[in-house]
């Protein structure tokens, strides 16, 4: 199997978040190549850390929120209010697709966890806003009761 069937088993956020952070280039030093008798969710889940361990003292707001996204995408749960946290003062505007990694952290978010339908246009996120605060009240409220799920790649909720 080549890399491409391997890697499409992790489904549409993760790949995108891959782009983003260079591990589909091959010339870029952050390139995924996982073994191919890899478990590939293990793969992605070393290739993060590795990534969070190598660029722990970043401080610029998009790429600590790429890669919070990158960690909500193994799991870590906590990583959603990295992102939140570090919103966008103002929207992003896409041109043909040129900058879908300033948006991805965000779109991440919303597609993974089970937010409200009120609460799930990405689009109105804005540092400040609104939306910002009930996003945050409603992740301190349901955090807890939030389960990951590897091969769906998105949270539930799992009251007890």
């Amino acid at each position: 199997m080549d890399r491409t069937q391997r890697l499409n088993s992790l489904g549409p956020v993760r790949l995108r978040l891959l782009d983003c952070l260079g591990g589909n280039s091959r010339w870029a030093p952050g390139y995924f190549d996982p073994p191919p008798d890899a478990n590939i969710f293990d793969a992605f889940r070393s290739y993060v850390q590795g990534l969070g361990a190598h660029w722990a003292t970043l401080t610029d707001p998009p790429a600590v929120s790429l890669l919070a996204a990158a960690r909500l995408m193994i799991g870590d749960i906590t990583a959603a209010r990295e992102i939140l946290e570090r919103l966008p003062e103002n929207a992003i505007k896409l041109d043909h697709g040129a900058g879908q990694c300033l948006v991805a952290a965000p779109q991440t978010l919303r597609a993974v966890l089970p937010l409200p339908a009120e609460l799930s246009d990405s689009s109105r996120w804005l540092a400040g806003s609104d939306e910002q605060k009930a996003l945050l009240a409603w992740l301190s409220e349901h955090e807890p009761h939030l389960r990951w799920q590897e091969e769906g790649g998105g949270y539930t909720a799992a009251r007890a």
